[in-house]
């Protein structure tokens, strides 16, 4: 029962006006949508009235009721025309937020009045009501007006066409029947009028509750999004923070540099190095230290060592690339460059940098032992490589020392990774010394020709060049200069222009072999940038179908259909080979 009368109560509140907010948006919108429909409505009316006047002009008059008929039409004609142009006149003119309202009040008080006299009058020749019932149903429709209005000109306009039929009309027979069909018609006017205007209301209320909905929504969203961007701007300060404590405790280390000149032999199995790392057996040797396999005693996880030894101790300039090193690698997040945890001083003056440990083999010993990649496998090795390689310079950091030894191929995602950012120059490393350096950094085979000539001014151009000498030797199984020394290398890059890759690999892929012959120009502002380099590479793989680079590492995988390579002719051996020497040509 209480729910049938709050059931009746909501209608009754819609069939009124509805809440205060939703009567105001009720009436704005009534209000724009009767100026609208008046420009339409009013000049209609007049082409009517006009058509109405020469019909009257020309009807014939059999009668004295015919002639009583169209005296008092043309009085009703008289008033009714000049206010009808008025309205229109004032429609167009009048600007204000409730004109709409007002003139669709006037309008149709004028139309339900008008045409209720002009029934009244044509009763006294036939039993007519077409016209009232007509103007009533279409008002109720078009115009949107007060409940009190409507009803008040309703009923009055039912009453001056009800005086018309009583007092016209002489046969009781036709008086009853326009009566019933006179009540009818007010009846389903007014239901009409009602429902209608229920309805408007009920979909103004819907509509403002979704705005309201949506309005709340997008707070809700904005204060999320808020909330996110100040997590996100905390955890960049906090990045930022550790970034800038690795940086100012590398400069510190700096200082203990002088404490390294002595003489240390090789670390033995449980060597505890700062309180930090637990020694467990020597991997490889960089190109300023021992690297060894050990225990993060925070962590308990598997890490790898870098520790300064014998030999380059005595090198300041290795020891700063160390430090330089662990800057860099600090500021790099890209999953395929090798991450950097800590640096520090032994308690014995040995200067240490924890990282990653990765599991693999490097390139240099895959090509060594399988031949020359698949295009599609070389494209996608590519692609990811040139990617690190963009983000480390989007750091500000060149590597200067890419060659295959330097690339750990893993079957973890993204299926590389590259290493030893110990020749790496910060662009800013220069102004943060306070020096020069002069020196040619790097491996020959893999130098660029501004690392030979002008070594102090290296950007990552550099790079992209040992990167596209790297994707030339995956493909081919050879360098492109036929020659062996150092001496020779160092020429080849500078003068010698590379034979095209498209001449030794059969059936390349004209995409992947543009890109590596561009990475190979002499003039580092000619060559593309590793973001270039990566997207064009990264489109040729997809195209060609490769699978994800991890996979094709794993125990057991190798890509089908290997092209058979040719004798390799390069002076770049397999990077685990005993007694291998690596040159360095310093100026």
């Amino acid at each position: 029962m209480l729910e049938s009368l709050a059931a009746v109560r909501r209608a009754w509140t819609a069939l009124g006006a509805g809440d205060a907010e939703t009567r105001a948006a009720y009436e704005q919108e009534s209000s724009a949508l009767n100026l609208r429909n008046l420009k339409i409505v009013l000049p209609i009316f007049l082409c009517l009235h006009a058509l109405l006047l020469t019909a009257i002009h020309n009807a014939p008059t059999p009668t004295p009721e015919h002639v009583a008929w169209i005296a008092w039409l043309g009085r009703i004609e008289a008033v009714f025309v000049p206010l009808t142009i008025g309205l229109l006149i004032v429609t167009h003119a009048w600007r204000s937020p409730r004109a709409g309202l007002v003139l669709g009040e006037a309008t149709a008080t004028m139309g339900i009045l008008g045409t209720a006299l002009m029934s009244a009058n044509v009763q006294r020749i036939q039993p007519n009501q077409n016209a009232f019932t007509v103007l009533l149903l279409g008002v109720g429709l078009i115009l949107r007006v007060r409940p009190a209005v409507y009803v008040t000109n309703a009923l009055g306009g039912a009453a001056i066409v009800g005086y018309g039929i009583a007092h016209f009309l002489r046969d009781p027979g036709f008086l009853g029947v326009q009566v019933v069909v006179l009540a009818t018609v007010l009846a389903l006017a007014l239901a009409m009028f009602f429902g209608t205007r229920f309805l408007r209301l009920r979909d103004v209320a819907t509509r403002r509750q979704v705005e309201r909905l949506n309005a709340s929504l997008e707070e809700r969203v904005a204060s999320q999004v808020e909330k996110i961007t100040e997590h996100a701007k905390e955890i960049e300060q906090l990045n930022e923070q550790l970034n800038q404590q690795v940086k100012e405790r590398s400069r510190e280390l700096s200082m203990a540099l002088a404490r390294l000149a002595e003489e240390h032999q090789a670390l033995a199995p449980g060597t505890v190095l700062g309180g930090r790392v637990e020694i467990q057996a020597r991997i490889g040797e960089g190109g300023m230290g021992a690297v060894y396999r050990a225990r993060d005693l925070v962590t308990s996880g598997a890490v790898a060592v870098k520790v300064v030894q014998a030999g380059s101790v005595n090198e300041l300039d290795g020891l700063y690339r160390f430090l330089r090193e662990a800057q860099a690698l600090a500021s790099l997040t890209h999953p395929a460059i090798v991450r950097s945890f800590h640096v520090d001083v032994a308690d014995d003056g040995r200067l240490f940098q924890i990282m990653e440990l990765v599991a693999g083999e490097t390139l240099q010993a895959w090509l060594d032992r399988e031949g020359p990649l698949r295009v599609p496998t070389a494209a996608r090795l590519g692609a990811v490589l040139a990617d690190a390689l963009a983000n480390a310079h989007a750091a500000g950091v060149v590597h200067r020392d890419v060659k295959p030894a330097n690339v750990m191929l893993t079957s973890v995602s993204p299926g590389i990774k590259l290493l030893d950012f110990g020749v790496s120059k910060l662009r800013d490393a220069r102004a943060a010394h306070g020096r020069t350096d002069g020196n040619v950094i790097g491996t020959p085979e893999f130098l660029s020709p501004e690392q030979i000539g002008d070594p102090a001014n290296v950007g990552d151009r550099a790079d992209v060049y040992a990167l596209g000498l790297v994707l030339y030797l995956s493909l081919s199984g050879r360098p492109p200069y036929d020659t062996v020394s150092a001496r020779s290398w160092l020429v080849a890059h500078v003068v010698q222009p590379p034979e095209s890759i498209g001449a030794v690999v059969k059936d390349i892929d004209p995409d992947v072999a543009s890109t590596v012959m561009a990475c190979l120009r002499k003039a580092p502002e000619e060559r593309p940038s590793a973001a270039d380099v990566a997207r064009s590479l990264a489109a040729c793989a997809d195209r060609l179908g490769c699978a994800a680079l991890e996979s094709l590492w794993r125990p057991g995988s190798r890509p089908p259909d290997r092209p058979s390579p040719e004798p390799p002719i390069t002076g770049v051996q397999r990077a685990e080979t005993p007694g291998r020497r690596t040159l360095k040509v310093m100026r």
